[in-house]
């Protein structure tokens, strides 16, 4: 019986820290939205941005943010499926310079013409939510 009441009480206490553990690990996130047209005009949030400027403004959105302990960065990427991967990435990796620790960046593939998203108020499109990721 007292093998019984040991082997129970260290199943308890062993699935009461698994369960602690995973809770912690649920961590909240940030996000940076990005949005390249066809013309490979660049809008960081609803502001439009010059190539050289997109360090800036990720590390002026990023200084501005404020983080809690853990909290991920997501850079999501919302590009006109005609551009070409290269232009793409290195979009990415001018965001990268901006900060580059705990992010993941999420690719999304849009064929503007057809969604009508174009200028400072691209992410309103009411399509923009069924994309699918790329």
């Amino acid at each position: 019986m007292t093998k019984k009441l040991l082997l129970l009480s260290l199943t308890i206490l062993l699935g009461c820290q698994i369960i602690a553990q995973n809770n912690s690990k649920e961590n909240s996130k940030f996000y940076i939205n990005i949005f390249i047209n066809v013309d490979k005009d660049v809008f960081v949030e609803s502001e439009k941005t010059e190539f050289t400027k997109i360090t800036s403004e990720i590390k002026g959105i990023i200084n501005n943010h404020p983080f809690k302990v853990d909290e991920q960065i997501i850079y999501r990427i919302f590009a006109d499926e005609n551009l070409k991967l290269g232009y793409i990435i290195d979009v990415n990796n001018e965001m990268n310079k901006g900060f580059n620790e705990n992010i993941q960046t999420q690719r999304y593939l849009l064929n503007t013409v057809e969604l009508n998203i174009d200028g400072n108020n691209w992410f309103e499109a009411e399509k923009i939510k069924e994309l699918k990721r790329s």
